[in-house]
């Protein structure tokens, strides 16, 4: 990697909601974000998607990313366990309802979810992915990004190695801060779009040299004849200026700007 490009910081891109069911998608996306300069791929895999379904194995998983063709670098990550609020959490009320609603359409798995429930679900979630893809995810994204400082102690207590919410990359081992804003989209209504559009177009606007961007899809961005092309073009403006990075690329001794916890 050139020198002055790595200068310009990292760029960090993750498929969400990675289950049996949106392979297809997945499969359809890779070989546009390779067109558009994308170079590593991490992978947000829920382990049982809204309780549904189940990994089985990687073989299907394998004929997906084949889409992308060769030399595409691909992570891992644990997201959540059925990605859907149930159990302690099922029926919120009052304020702690309304930030749900506005987070989150009831995907928000862990937002005040009792922390043995919560323990119990990662760990279920962990055992999955272990099961079906021979190997530990080391990080874990809750659903919506609804965590918290006390959901942090419990991943690192658990032996997760990161996690992240929508401004900032946990590196939990080392407690270190990683300023890293993410560009994501929503697109369960028109005005949920346009707001995900506007933050977009921001956030690459504010980006300054150095920091890491991340970028995330979901297969329903695809879906989308405004997201997808606004997407596609952003990744292709940054990819000659930024270097694609895996979140082992992030965890490794040289690293973005940080904050101390």
């Amino acid at each position: 990697m050139d020198r002055s490009v790595r200068a310009l910081g990292r760029a960090l891109l993750a498929v969400h909601d990675v289950a049996p069911s949106s392979l297809a998608a997945l499969s359809e996306l890779l070989p546009e974000l390779r067109t558009a300069g994308v170079s590593a791929v991490n992978l947000a895999v829920v382990p049982r998607f809204h309780g549904a379904e189940e990994w089985t194995g990687d073989g299907d998983l394998r004929r997906a990313l084949a889409a992308a063709g060769p030399g595409l670098r691909t992570e891992i990550m644990q997201h959540g366990y059925t990605h859907v609020r149930s159990g302690g959490n099922e029926r919120l009320t009052g304020g702690p309802g309304l930030l749900s609603r506005l987070q989150s359409s009831g995907e928000d798995e862990f937002y005040r979810l009792p922390p043995i429930e919560a323990e119990e679900r990662i760990r279920s979630g962990r055992r999955v992915l272990e099961t079906a893809f021979g190997r530990r995810p080391r990080v874990f994204v809750p659903p919506a990004w609804a965590g918290g400082p006390a959901f942090r102690c419990l991943l690192r207590r658990l032996g997760y190695a990161a996690t992240e919410d929508h401004f900032r990359i946990y590196d939990l081992a080392a407690r270190r801060k990683i300023f890293a804003p993410v560009i994501a989209f929503a697109t369960r209504s028109p005005r949920r779009e346009r707001l995900s559009m506007l933050w977009a177009r921001l956030v690459r606007a504010v980006a300054k040299p150095g920091h890491c961007l991340r970028f995330v899809f979901h297969p329903a961005d695809l879906g989308s004849p405004r997201v997808r092309p606004l997407a596609l073009d952003l990744l292709a403006e940054v990819a000659p200026s930024r270097e694609w990075a895996l979140y082992s690329d992030i965890l490794a001794p040289e690293s973005p700007p940080t904050e101390r916890s």
